[in-house]
């Protein structure tokens, strides 16, 4: 039993008080409710559920698990164990009641004899009311309580509140509903259980549930009257089914007509769908066709195109490289020359050839015996060896510099002497150690992985146990060593030289054989290169070595 049997309830919805406000309250403890129910009994989530539309919404709350609704007025009290006077008042109930007094019948039920009790305001404690025991229906007895036990819970504010239904009985709350029966049993002193049973009814209605109450029994009235009067003979039967067949027949007809002309409405929309689709698709395959006949040609020719653009790039670079190395070579042999000539008084030769024209011999000889005043072969000594090789060439020493500069900013510093070649050819040896012994052509496949370009990379030569000599320009040497940086396994050698030996004061016999057998490979790598400036390269440095360390060379 619970407030929601009142009619009164169904005027709730959810965005009114009180039940708005009973949300609130459930929102902030949803996850700590108890479902009452037997199946249940722990806490359990419950979800906001209603019954009814319109005016007759009937807002409730049910078990996620066992389903069970609740109304919201029982789930307050019951499950939230909230009270009834924390509540707002302010909703069409409360308007709507607020102006008229409960009123209670007692109405024995056998000898019916009624007592009407009007309840004006709530039953105070010192009021006298005898021992009274409820039973339901199947006459087992729900509470026993006497009139110490029994007091209404509603504050004394509200005395004149319609919440009149909860009763305080001991440590248990008795819900007593206008409209709702039960069956008592006067306990006093002077009756027995056997006295006359009576029935609590609700005697006072509002007038809208009087009229729907009036509506609803004049028109079960109506209906059995006029069920009475239409009793019809088997031949009006037959001839009302048939009227009802015919008005369904024509019905159904009306209707396949009308499927039958909807139909051919949207066959001729498919239709006309269908060719513009067709035709859409004929453009499309047009299109298609001539940019396979056209596109795609102009396509293949560009990507030729591209190809003989880049070939005759690489190629066009190449000879751009060869070029400079000849204008070098051209301004390196302008230079010997000039300085070769340019003590040479070539007044003062003409004047001794007209002079001596007519004594032929004499001026060969004194060509003889000024070659026999100089030796044929000048060996330097120590100390000339260890002069400045530049004094052989003209060296710009400012692009070495610019070279040195550059590799210093890719993290490495060279602290050895270069040769006055490689400034010449602007070529520079570069040891990297890490890479084990491979083929030639395959170390060097594997090197372009990593980003090497051998288009400035003149020879790749072992020459100790894991160390490679690289010949690069100087142009291509910072990039050379930046990639060698972003791998680990492999490291550039600064010091490393096999003119210079890593061991300490060695004897001439070792030194002149570790040069003697370097030069060996430099002569080996002029057989088998294809480079012209790496061949002419490599034997002035041979060249070169040799007059600096001709000394060692003396038996």
């Amino acid at each position: 039993m619970s407030l929601s049997s009142n009619n009164e309830l169904n005027e709730w919805c959810w965005n009114e008080q009180p039940a708005k406000n009973i949300y609130e309250i459930f929102l902030k403890n949803k996850f700590h409710l108890v479902c009452p129910h037997a199946k249940c009994n722990v806490k359990r989530l419950f979800e906001k559920n209603f019954s009814g539309n319109g005016t007759e919404i009937k807002p409730q709350f049910s078990c996620s698990y066992c389903k069970t609704k609740y109304d919201i007025i029982d789930f307050y009290i019951n499950i939230i164990k909230g009270k009834l006077r924390d509540l707002p008042e302010k909703t069409y109930y409360h308007k709507k009641i607020e102006q008229k007094s409960p009123t209670l019948s007692i109405k024995s039920v056998k000898n019916k004899s009624d007592v009407v009790v009007k309840i004006e305001k709530f039953v105070d404690s010192d009021e006298e009311l005898s021992d009274i025991e409820i039973l339901n229906d199947d006459s087992e007895i729900i509470y026993n309580f006497s009139e110490k036990d029994l007091s209404l819970t509603e504050d004394s504010s509200k005395k004149n509140s319609s919440y009149i239904s909860y009763s305080s009985i001991g440590n248990k709350t008795l819900r007593i509903n206008p409209g709702d029966s039960y069956s008592i049993v006067n306990m006093s002193a002077s009756s027995s259980k056997k006295s006359n049973p009576v029935v609590i009814t609700s005697t006072k209605r509002s007038a809208e549930s009087e009229n729907s109450s009036s509506k609803k029994l004049k028109e079960f009235k109506n209906s059995k009257e006029t069920d009475s009067e239409t009793f019809l003979t088997y031949e009006e039967f037959e001839k009302k089914i048939n009227c009802l067949k015919d008005e369904f027949d024509s019905i159904l007809m009306n209707q396949n007509d009308n499927i039958r002309s909807n139909f051919n409405k949207n066959i001729e929309i498919i239709n006309v769908l269908s060719n513009r689709l067709e035709e859409i698709s004929n453009i499309v395959d047009e299109s298609i066709s001539e940019y396979s006949k056209s596109g795609v040609a102009k396509i293949n020719q560009l990507t030729k195109d591209m190809d003989e653009l880049e070939n005759f790039n690489d190629s066009l670079t190449n000879q751009v490289i060869v070029l400079t190395n000849v204008l070098e070579k051209i301004i390196f042999i302008d230079n010997k020359y000039n300085e070769i000539f340019k003590n040479f008084d070539i007044n003062h030769h003409l004047q001794f050839i007209k002079t001596n024209i007519l004594n032929g011999d004499a001026y060969s000889d004194s060509l003889m015996a000024e070659a026999k005043s100089k030796p044929m072969i000048s060996i330097p000594d120590s100390s000339e060896a260890t002069k400045d090789i530049s004094t052989r060439f003209h060296v710009d020493m400012n692009d070495y510099d610019d070279f040195i500069l550059k590799m210093s900013m890719v993290g490495v510093n060279f602290n050895q002497k270069t040769n006055a070649c490689d400034i010449s050819y602007k070529l520079r040896r570069i040891f990297i150690k890490g890479i084990v012994k491979t083929p030639k052509e395959k170390l060097i496949e594997n090197l372009k992985i990593f980003g090497f370009n051998f288009d400035y990379i003149l020879n790749v030569e072992m020459v100790s146990k894991k160390v490679y000599e690289f010949t690069v320009y100087f142009s291509y040497a910072p990039k050379f060593c930046s990639i060698v940086n972003d791998n680990d396994f492999i490291t550039i050698l600064p010091k490393f030289d096999p003119l210079d030996p890593d061991f300490p004061n060695p004897i001439p016999e070792m030194k002149k054989y570790k040069i003697s057998s370097y030069i060996y490979k430099l002569r080996h790598n002029i057989e088998n290169s294809k480079s012209e400036v790496y061949k002419n390269y490599a034997n002035e440095l041979i060249s070169e070595i040799e007059q600096k360390t001709a000394y060692l060379f003396i038996n």
